[in-house]
C-alpha cells in the first residue's frame, strides 16, 4: 500500500498586488505546516500582478522548496505570465494550462491514473477576497 500527501489548490486572488501580500500570506503560511507540501497555485482569475507579487510567488516558492515541497502554477493568464516571466528559468517554477494538469504532475509514475480523483485528498482553497477561505475538495 503507498501514501501520497495530497495537493493542495490555492486559488489567486484577481489582483495580486503590494496591497494584497499581507493577507495572502496569512493564508499560505499554514500550507507550509506540512512537511513536503504539495501546492498549485491556481491563477484562472488573476488579471493583475505587479512586481511585489511576483516576488511573493518567488517566496512562496523558496519556502515550500525549503520544506522540500513543491509549488507549480496553473491558469496563466497573458497578464500574469508577462508578469512572472523571469521566474521561467528552467527548473525554477513548472506551469501548467489547468490545476488538474498540475496536480496531475505530482503522480508518482507508479500510481494508475485510473485511481479515482475523489479518493485523493486533494484540497482547494478559494481566494479570501471573494470567497470564504473554505476548504473543499478539489474537483
Amino acid at each position: 500500500m503507498s501514501f501520497h500527501r495530497p495537493v493542495v489548490i490555492m486559488e489567486m486572488p484577481e489582483r495580486l498586488v503590494a496591497r494584497e501580500a499581507e493577507s495572502f500570506m496569512q493564508e499560505f503560511a499554514p500550507l507550509l505546516e506540512c512537511e513536503q507540501p504539495r501546492i498549485v497555485f491556481d491563477f484562472s482569475g488573476v488579471r493583475n500582478v505587479d512586481r511585489a507579487g511576483a516576488g511573493m510567488v518567488l517566496h512562496c516558492l523558496r519556502e515550500a522548496m525549503q520544506r522540500d515541497g513543491e509549488l507549480k502554477l496553473a491558469g496563466l493568464s497573458p497578464e500574469a505570465e508577462v508578469a512572472l516571466e523571469f521566474m521561467r528559468k528552467p527548473g525554477v517554477l513548472q506551469t501548467f494550462l489547468s490545476s488538474d494538469e498540475a496536480v496531475r504532475s505530482f503522480r508518482s509514475p507508479w500510481v494508475s491514473e485510473n485511481a479515482s480523483e475523489n479518493a485523493s485528498g486533494n484540497v482547494k482553497i478559494g481566494p479570501s477576497r471573494f470567497a470564504p477561505a473554505s476548504l473543499r475538495k478539489a474537483g
